[in-house]
């Protein structure tokens, strides 16, 4: 994954899982290894996420660290107030994002087809200063099907300029039906699938006969709603 599309800080202005997950191995002076053992997750995909390399773990990853932290899946991703206020991060600077709804994007094509000179929602965002968005991102609110994983008032930040990666989550227009879904792209040369974000359900096999990728989601900001 390259800096861009998980806007990962380094340090103290690494991720908000990252840094919650290591202060929850302080806290039971517990190491690296130690926890691997213990929750059964890969060595290599913990360290991953320790170092900022990847905050879009599987829901299995983040469900096994929740229950050996005894704390819920949100509350890891959640940013601390602390980090919030480093002063450190002073280079980050805000960018407001438009929110658009379900249907408009269904109903628009291309996305870029849509006037925002009126646009009343938007949503604001961090970014560092050597880090680039284009200005056809955009953002949706996650659906009630999507919870646990992702809790109500979630939003996700997507783009369509950026270009696909192994294991990216995107978004999908499924070109038959029209209809549209947030997938797991998994890719394997020559071939890509479409994994649930939610659910254990056989992959589907893209095809750009049958699908198109509008966008891949840079940024998921986790809601602290409780549902």
């Amino acid at each position: 994954m390259n800096t861009i599309r998980k806007f990962k800080h380094q340090q103290t202005c690494q991720s908000s899982l990252a840094t919650n997950i290591q202060k929850f191995m302080h806290d039971r002076r517990i190491n690296e290894a130690e926890l691997s053992r213990q929750t059964q997750i890969p060595q290599p995909t913990l360290h991953k996420i320790l170092t900022g390399k990847t905050d879009n773990p599987k829901l299995d990853t983040l469900q096994a660290l929740s229950a050996f932290f005894d704390t819920t899946i949100d509350s890891l991703a959640t940013e601390p107030l602390s980090l919030a206020l480093d002063s450190h991060c002073s280079n980050v600077k805000p960018l407001f994002i438009p929110i658009l709804d379900w249907d408009s994007i269904k109903h628009t094509k291309p996305i870029q087809s849509l006037d925002l000179s009126k646009w009343k929602d938007w949503q604001p965002v961090s970014y560092k200063s050597d880090e680039k968005i284009s200005n056809q991102a955009f953002a949706l609110k996650s659906l009630p099907s999507m919870y646990p994983r992702f809790p109500y008032g979630t939003t996700f930040i997507f783009d369509p300029k950026i270009t696909p990666q192994d294991g990216d989550i995107a978004l999908i227009r499924f070109l038959k039906s029209n209809e549209i879904a947030i997938k797991e792209l998994r890719i394997d040369p020559p071939e890509y699938k479409l994994y649930s974000i939610t659910s254990g359900a056989n992959p589907l096999d893209f095809s750009k006969k049958e699908h198109d990728i509008i966008a891949v989601n840079i940024l998921t900001i986790i809601s602290s709603h409780r549902c």
